[in-house]
């Protein structure tokens, strides 16, 4: 019996152990949340320097809406009980499309971390994650019978985009892709308006225009010097002009 006793008294106090360093864990992360102030619009270099006394060791990143969303874990093990779930500032992924490694959880090394130091942090929240998981499902945002011309008719709230930037409205367009961009200009040079010609990127013969009218025209030479395809270096031309007004012509057109 004594033997029995003893050891389910090194099982409590194992436990007790053990919950106590899951709650010294909880504190910790905490703590980064309530001083998010610190951290909001500032490189994750400066959160991941503050966090040397326990660093996340595995990381899960996949998209959320316009941006990417990280989740952080602090056990290298497939179970992990806490979690800072981090929500980038998109500005970095229009310039570079950066972030490769998506729905697919790894460690989080000296490579990977100097990749991460340079994204700035739009939101962090420290979270109580009970067993590890990851709950994802990979999947078409559109099928291949999509008509681009019908999904913008149905789905397209224009007053949504108006005297808005155009990157609200390109993230908005995901599902589909802008393969060309014509300017309409004025005799002085000037862009007032742009088509966008918009495919279904699993079937390319299913396309739309989109008429865009900026809210301030900007030099046709700005845009004419990077090319006709509409590439991540076209698409940054446009992303900070303001949206005026947004029509949706016939395919026939």
């Amino acid at each position: 019996m004594k033997i029995l006793y003893k050891i389910l008294l090194c099982t409590l106090v194992l436990v007790h152990l053990k919950i106590l360093a899951q709650l010294d864990t909880l504190n910790y992360i905490k703590q980064f949340e309530m001083n998010k102030s610190l951290y909001l619009n500032q490189p994750f270099s400066k959160l991941l320097h503050e966090m040397n006394e326990l660093p996340p060791k595995i990381l899960y990143t996949q998209r959320s809406g316009c941006n990417y969303t990280t989740q952080f874990y602090f056990s290298g093990s497939i179970k992990s009980n806490y979690k800072i779930t981090i929500i980038w500032d998109n500005i970095n992924f229009y310039k570079n499309e950066v972030i490769d490694r998506l729905d697919e959880l790894y460690e989080l090394n000296d490579k990977v971390s100097k990749e991460y130091q340079k994204y700035y942090i739009k939101s962090l929240k420290a979270e109580s994650n009970g067993e590890f998981f990851v709950t994802h499902v990979k999947s078409k945002s559109i099928d291949e019978d999509t008509e681009p011309y019908i999904y913008i008719l149905q789905n397209l709230n224009k007053t949504s985009f108006i005297n808005k930037s155009f990157s609200d409205f390109y993230c908005w367009l995901r599902p589909l892709k802008i393969i060309k961009s014509k300017n309409i200009s004025t005799s002085k040079g000037y862009v007032s308006k742009t088509v966008f010609l918009i495919i279904n990127p699993y079937k390319k013969r299913k396309k739309v225009k989109l008429l865009i009218e900026w809210d301030l025209s900007f030099l046709k030479k700005e845009v004419k010097k990077i090319g006709k395809s509409f590439n991540n270096k076209k698409r940054n031309a446009y992303i900070s002009k303001i949206i005026k007004n947004i029509e949706v012509l016939n395919p026939g057109n």
